[in-house]
């Protein structure tokens, strides 16, 4: 056996197994350093655990964003006016009065109702109010007004035409300078308002007065012509009355009825115009005070239902100062009761040779 000395512990030991203290101190040093490096594992997944469980604990936690919907800006809509023009003394459906022509551009009303609205008054800007319900707003003040639907996202509108009979401009009888002005609606929404526009209306009759049902009123059932007949005219000689002269000419029979003129006088007179409605002048036989071609006839009504099929009205080829040849001519009428004028009557047409 081969022994080896410990200066350490000052003892000898056998060299194979080594000194027993060295080894004894080994052993537990080893099992400290065990000891130590096992508790900082262990410690270290504890720590471990506990940094993220407080990283979990404080994390700030993203709350998803809600996503808005993408808005479209809708176009605004809006309306240009570009003309308004005033026509005088036009006849529709037998009854005289004025046409006001707009122009106008709708931006971005496709398929929406778009309604243009003439509002009248008189020359202090007050608004003239109705009297029949006919012609008016719902607050009663005198208009008229045109519907139009646009197609398409910019829609031009040229000539709309608004007419108004002059008995629907209620005003009393005489001359009068009045006011108009237009406003634009998109689905009742006024989307422009005009500037006011100034015209002259001299009425013969008192508009300003209710009118109802009782009033007088002229149908007119069927109208001919008849030509070549033969009527006597005087003649004028120096300012007095001269012989009769007959003439070649034309009948214009009429049958109509009237209503609520009982025991008055009703005046028929015929205005006689060319082809473009243009009055026609002559200097024989009956005319008006300006010149204008006419024939004039009157008769009393005899009940508050009277029907008349013999009233006639004559024209002399004569009167008709125009070059030789076939013209295609037209003439209208207009109705009195008592030299206030009640209706008159569409354009009729016939046609003239000329020798």
């Amino acid at each position: 056996m081969a022994l080896k000395y410990c200066e350490q512990h000052d003892i000898w030991y056998d060299y194979k197994e080594g000194c027993p203290e060295c080894g004894k101190v080994g052993r537990i040093a080893g099992s400290i350093i065990g000891n130590i490096i096992g508790a900082t594992v262990v410690g270290s997944i504890k720590a471990g655990k506990a940094i993220s469980k407080a990283i979990k604990k404080n994390s700030v936690k993203q709350k998803p964003v809600k996503q808005e919907p993408v808005r479209h800006m809708q176009p605004c809509t809006s309306i240009q006016l570009r003309n308004v023009n005033s026509i005088f003394d036009v006849k529709k459906d037998g009854e005289a009065g004025m046409i006001i022509s707009v122009d106008f551009t709708v931006f971005n009303a496709m398929s929406q109702q778009v309604l243009c609205v003439a509002y009248f008054y008189d020359d202090g800007e007050r608004p003239i109010m109705d009297c029949n319900g006919k012609f008016c707003t719902i607050d009663g003040q005198v208009s008229v007004s045109k519907e139009v639907v646009p197609n398409c996202p910019q829609c031009d509108y040229r000539n709309v035409q608004l007419f108004i009979p002059y008995s629907e401009i209620h005003v009393s009888k005489g001359e009068h300078s009045l006011l108009y002005c237009l406003n634009l609606f998109v689905n009742g929404q006024r989307i422009l308002c005009s500037n006011f526009y100034g015209f002259t209306l001299t009425t013969f009759s008192d508009y300003s007065k209710n009118t109802t049902e009782s009033s007088p009123k002229v149908t007119i059932l069927s109208v001919s012509c008849e030509h070549n007949v033969q009527s006597g005219y005087a003649t004028v000689v120096n300012g007095n009355i001269g012989p009769v002269e007959w003439c070649m000419g034309m009948n214009i029979n009429i049958h109509c009825v009237v209503e609520n003129a009982m025991s008055k006088e009703i005046g028929c007179t015929a205005y006689f115009y060319d082809s473009n409605q243009k009055p026609l002048y002559t200097d024989f036989g009956n005319r008006t005070t300006d010149g204008q071609i006419a024939s004039r006839e009157s008769f009393e009504a005899d009940s508050q239902h009277f029907e008349n099929n013999e009233l006639s009205l004559h024209v002399p080829y004569k009167a008709f100062r125009l070059p030789a040849g076939v013209h295609h001519l037209l003439f209208c009428f207009d109705f009195y009761v008592d030299n206030e004028f009640v209706s008159g009557s569409e354009f009729y047409s016939f046609s003239y040779t000329a020798q």
